[in-house]
Formats: structure tokens, C-alpha cells, sequence
């Protein structure tokens, strides 16, 4: 998270309010850290940041969630 913070656009504490949302759901989901710092790095280039990235990025995970268990594909419309 560190890494991303300090090579991207996102701010450490705007990823932090990201994650607050975000994390917990998406360990649970089996998605890294890393994997959400990601995510929410190209969130924040596209001018989605903070409590906004966190709350989108999870719905789109349960989404994908729900894709999984009905076997459709996955779009990621937040993302582009």
C-alpha cells in the first residue's frame, strides 16, 4: 500500500479511507492487499478516490461474487 501511494496518484491516507471500505470484504473474497492497492491506484487516476473508491470497488466485487456463483462473466464497469 506503501508502494502505491508513493508511485501513484493516490494519497496514502485517501487509500486508507479506500481500504477501510474495501479490505475486509475483499480478504474474505480471497483478493490481496496488493490486489486492492492496484485496483484502487487506477481508481484514483480515473478521479475515484477514497470512501467513493472503497464503497464502489466492493460493489463491484460482491458483483463479481455473485457472477461467480451464477457463472456469468464478470464485468467490471467501475474500472472501464
Amino acid at each position: 500500500m506503501a508502494y502505491a501511494a508513493d508511485h501513484g496518484s493516490a494519497k496514502f491516507t485517501e487509500l486508507g479511507y479506500s481500504m477501510n471500505y474495501v479490505g475486509d470484504y475483499a480478504k474474505s473474497v480471497g483478493y490481496s492487499m496488493e490486489d486492492m492497492a492496484a485496483y484502487l491506484e487506477v481508481m484514483s487516476r480515473r478521479g475515484v478516490e477514497g470512501t467513493s473508491a472503497g464503497t464502489g470497488l466492493c460493489v463491484e466485487l460482491w458483483q463479481a461474487l455473485l457472477s461467480r456463483q451464477n457463472r456469468q462473466p464478470v464485468q467490471w464497469q467501475i474500472l472501464g
